[in-house]
């Protein structure tokens, strides 16, 4: 169901999914078969009232695809697996949570074999809940012990937000998927909901109207002047930076659908992208810089960023450029074949002519959603690697590949190490320290694992050559000749005599 907000004090809003795998859709009208991963701006939302699912069950669901501000896409509906979905969508209790059990009214545990499916996020009051429903393991929906209807009536149960939230940040909520196992990525609820697509709020969490009272007539009273504060000599007040409300990822997210409408022609839309990416306000790297000082700038972040790596106490770094299992996967192991010089490069290659920290790849003027490609930035970083490294998996226990080291503070808020797929996404369009630690953590990354994997050992142009194939597949014969040919050695004598790093990416190939 979809709801919108009624009041101040009660409101309810529908949870959108991020699927944590890839699932086909196929639309209802066309037939036209897809797949779906999320962006970070598209959600699915399912339109099949879960009581409906329970007590007819198919072999699908319908579903329709949302922004993360709450407005639908397309105006399709599709179908999907409701198996698979479920699957992707759903997470697991502790077994010491109790719940609310909407039927008897009581307070509940959990089949430990059971998984939750979040339906919405409700206020009522003072009190802030998520209702849910259980699924067994092949997609049904069952009550919390385990039982289909019509042997047990279908019902929704209730959690505390808080008590989730607590719960999510002790890793005690957990994912099915064997790659990502992060519940945070898997659904996200709107405070705000497109009221277009929305329907009334259920007559049993409305709020009552409140008595008519005779009030007192109003008078004018002046308010009393506040006292000013006393300032201690030689102290300064010094303002906090405020936050910023929204990355540059998610702003132009929220505009992509105004592209695509005023500029239905991909090259035209293409050409109003790149302007309104220089023009527009707040950007890293204003227009006024030149491509120079923006080479100059990367290869200067990118000395930065490898010292403050190495710098780190856990990292080792490695003498000889074979890898064993246990170093592959240890992300403070640092290769010898990773260098700032190679870091430029890849920079150079991914933004060939505009070197912009917060361009958005050419696909953000295809038609599709969600997008083909998530990429952006100096790193042009997709949410499908991000979510490999960020949640991988070598023996049964997340090792996160990607933590966040070098940076401290963007848009005002501190970085953890350990970010969501989200925030590491949102963070990084607004940090050209946090685009670059990512490219040298996924480039240390595959140094290692595919000499491991390779069983290249010594061989380092080998190494080298199937590290930077793997950070980008796409036109890898000349991609492989930019990088490794004619970008690394202009690179390598600029830091052994100086020079301009604008000549090295100005001998790339377009």
């Amino acid at each position: 169901m979809t709801f919108i907000l009624v009041s101040s004090s009660t409101w309810a809003t529908p949870s959108l999914l991020a699927p944590r795998k890839s699932v086909s859709l196929a639309n209802e009208v066309s037939g036209k078969e897809s797949s779906f991963l999320s962006d970070g701006f598209t959600y699915l939302k399912i339109e099949t009232d879960p009581e409906m699912i329970a007590n007819s069950p198919t072999w699908f669901l319908t579903v329709s695809m949302m922004t993360k501000a709450g407005t639908q896409l397309n105006n399709s509906k599709f179908r999907t697996s409701r198996s698979v979905l479920f699957q992707n969508v759903s997470l697991k209790l502790p077994s010491s949570q109790k719940i609310i059990d909407t039927h008897t009214k009581e307070n509940v545990f959990s089949n430990p074999e059971l998984s939750f499916v979040i339906e919405g996020r409700y206020k009522v009051g003072a009190w802030d809940f998520l209702q849910i429903y259980f699924v067994d393991e092949n997609g049904f929906i069952v009550d919390h012990e385990g039982r289909r209807p019509p042997e047990s009536p279908f019902r929704y149960y209730k959690l505390s937000t808080k008590v989730f939230d607590v719960q999510m940040a002790e890793g005690m909520i957990r994912s099915l998927d064997s790659v990502n196992d992060d519940p945070l990525d898997t659904f996200y609820c709107p405070l705000k909901f497109d009221p277009d697509s929305a329907v009334a709020l259920e007559t049993s969490v409305r709020p009552k109207p409140r008595p008519v009272q005779n009030l007192a007539p109003l008078t004018s009273v002046r308010p009393k002047p506040r006292p000013k504060p006393q300032v201690k000599p030689q102290q300064t007040a010094v303002a906090k930076p405020k936050a910023k409300s929204k990355s540059t990822y998610e702003e132009l997210m929220e505009k992509r659908a105004w592209f695509l409408k005023t500029y239905p022609k991909f090259g035209d839309c293409l050409n109003a992208l790149r302007n309104y990416e220089k023009e527009r306000g707040g950007n890293l790297w204003p227009s006024s810089v030149s491509i120079k000082q923006r080479a100059s700038r990367i290869y200067d972040q990118a000395k930065k960023t490898y010292s403050s790596i190495k710098s780190h106490p856990e990292v080792v770094q490695k003498k000889n450029i074979g890898t064993g299992y246990k170093e592959t996967h240890n992300p403070h192991m640092i290769h010898p074949l990773l260098s700032p010089e190679l870091m430029s490069c890849i920079a150079f290659q991914e933004t060939k002519g505009k070197l912009d920290p917060q361009a958005m790849n050419y696909s953000y003027c295809e038609k599709r959603h969600p997008m083909r490609s998530s990429a952006f930035g100096l790193s042009m970083m997709t949410r499908t690697t991000l979510s490999n490294l960020r949640y991988y998996k070598p023996h049964g226990k997340v090792v996160n590949q990607i933590p966040i080291t070098t940076v401290k503070e963007i848009n005002g808020h501190e970085v953890k190490e350990n970010l969501s797929l989200d925030n590491l996404t949102y963070d990084s369009s607004d940090s050209v320290e946090m685009q670059m630690e990512l490219m040298a953590r996924t480039l240390n990354y595959n140094l290692k694992h595919y000499n491991w994997q390779k069983q290249l050992k010594g061989n380092s142009d080998k190494t080298l050559s199937i590290g930077v194939l793997k950070y980008d597949a796409d036109d890898k014969e000349k991609y492989q000749d930019n990088v490794i040919n004619r970008c690394l050695p202009c690179m390598k004598n600029i830091k052994a005599n100086g020079g301009d790093p604008l000549s090295c990416h100005n001998k790339m190939r377009n």
